[in-house]
C-alpha cells in the first residue's frame, strides 16, 4: 500500500506546481465552445471577457465570475467485451475432445448509463466526477446429445447436457482534476475505482443427477490514475473534436466464491481471494456540437483495457481454481447530452 501513496504524492505534487505555474502566466487558456451562430472571438483577451460577468482582465477575480461554472452529462456507453477468459467445462467422453469452452459464451455488445457533473474554477482548473455502470453482458452456451462430461464436477459421470450462463458487470467511478498547460493541451490527475464482477452458472443434467455450479468473481480496482486531454480538430467555434488519455496503476482485492445445488451440492465456498496490482488504461475521443449557449451533444468512441484481473481457470487436478493475469478489453461508443451554466 505504500506505493499507492507514494504515488498519490507525486502526482498532487504535479498537479499543484502545475496549476502555480498556469496562475503565474496570468492567461486564460480555455476556450469554450460558442454555439455558431455566436459572434466569433478574435482575440484569447476577447474570451476572456466574454466569459466573465464584468470586463476583470484576464484574470477573473474568482468562481462567481467564471461561466460556465458547472457542467452535467448524462450519457449512454455501448462496449463490446473482448478477451473473455478460456475455461473449458464440457467434453466428449470417449474422446475427451472440448465441446465447450466460456468463450462460446461470446458476451459482445452492452449498453449502460452514466453521468458526469464538472465544476469550472477561474484560470481553466477544473473538478469533474465521472460514473457509468454495465449491467447487459450476458450469453448463454449449450452442448447436448449425450454422452459428455462435466470435469469440473466428476471426470465419470455421463450427461446429456451441458451449458453455461455467462453474466459480466462493469462499474467506474472517477474523481479528477484538469489544469491547461497550453490553449489545446490541458493534464488531469485523480482517483477512480473500478469494479468488474463475472459470474458463471455451468448446468449439466442427464437421467441420473442433475445440477448447477455457481463461480462469482468480484474484482474491486481502486488507486490513481493522469492523463491529458488534447484538442485535435476544431474547425469552427461551435464543433471540437478532442482526445483524452488515462492510465495508472491500481490495487485489485478480488473475491471470489463458488456454489452449488442439486446433485452437486449444496454447498459454498469460497474459492480464493488476495490482493493483486492491476493497470488500467482508457482513451476516448469525443466530437462535441455546442447547439446553443447551454447545451451540446457529443459522442465518440472509447476503448479500456485492464491486467491483473481474478477468473476462473482449471487447476492440474481438474478442480476451479483462480487466475489473476485477467486482462479483459472493452471497447465502443458513446453519446452525451450536455448543460452548462
Amino acid at each position: 500500500m505504500e506505493r499507492y501513496s507514494i504515488s498519490a504524492v507525486a502526482l498532487a505534487l504535479i498537479a499543484v506546481v502545475g496549476a502555480g505555474a498556469m496562475r503565474a502566466e496570468g492567461q486564460c487558456l480555455r476556450r469554450p465552445l460558442r454555439p455558431c451562430r455566436s459572434p466569433l472571438y478574435d482575440t484569447d483577451m476577447d474570451i476572456c471577457l466574454a466569459r466573465a460577468a464584468e470586463e476583470q482582465g484576464c484574470q477573473p477575480h474568482g468562481w462567481w465570475s467564471q461561466w460556465p461554472k458547472m457542467t452535467a452529462r448524462v450519457n449512454g456507453v455501448f462496449l463490446d467485451r473482448e478477451n473473455i477468459p478460456s475455461l473449458a467445462f464440457a467434453e466428449d467422453a470417449t474422446t475427451h475432445a472440448e465441446v465447450l469452452n466460456t468463450r462460446s459464451a461470446n458476451l459482445g455488445w452492452g449498453s449502460g448509463m452514466g453521468a458526469d457533473v464538472v465544476s469550472h474554477w477561474p484560470n481553466g482548473i477544473d473538478f469533474d466526477i465521472s460514473f457509468f455502470a454495465m449491467q447487459d453482458w450476458n450469453a448463454l452456451a449449450t452442448a447436448s446429445g449425450g454422452n459428455l462430461i462435466f470435469p469440473l464436477i466428476s471426470p465419470t459421470e455421463i450427461f446429456d447436457t451441458v451449458s453455461v450462463s455467462y453474466d459480466s458487470d462493469l462499474y467506474s467511478l472517477e474523481a479528477n482534476m484538469r489544469w491547461p498547460v497550453h490553449p489545446i493541451l490541458s493534464l488531469l490527475v485523480g482517483f477512480r475505482w473500478v469494479e468488474l464482477t463475472e459470474q458463471m452458472t455451468f448446468f449439466a443434467g442427464s437421467n441420473l443427477y442433475i445440477g448447477t455450479l455457481t463461480l462469482k468473481t468480484a474484482n474491486n480496482i481502486y488507486g490513481v490514475q493522469a492523463g491529458a486531454d488534447v484538442v485535435l480538430w476544431q474547425p469552427l467555434q461551435c464543433f471540437r473534436v478532442d482526445g483524452t488519455f488515462k492510465a495508472g496503476v491500481y490495487k485489485n482485492q478480488p473475491l471470489n466464491r463458488l456454489h452449488a445445488t442439486g446433485d452437486f451440492g449444496p454447498f459454498f465456498a469460497k474459492v480464493g481471494s488476495g490482493s493483486q496490482t492491476s493497470f488500467l488504461g482508457e482513451i476516448l475521443f469525443n466530437a462535441t456540437f455546442q447547439w446553443s449557449e447551454h447545451v451540446a451533444v457529443r459522442g465518440g468512441y472509447r476503448a479500456m483495457w485492464l491486467t491483473g484481473v481474478a477468473f476462473a481457470r482449471r487447476d492440474s487436478t481438474g478442480s476451479l481454481a483462480v487466475n489473476m493475469r485477467g486482462n479483459p478489453f472493452f471497447h465502443g461508443a458513446h453519446i452525451s447530452l450536455e448543460y452548462r451554466w
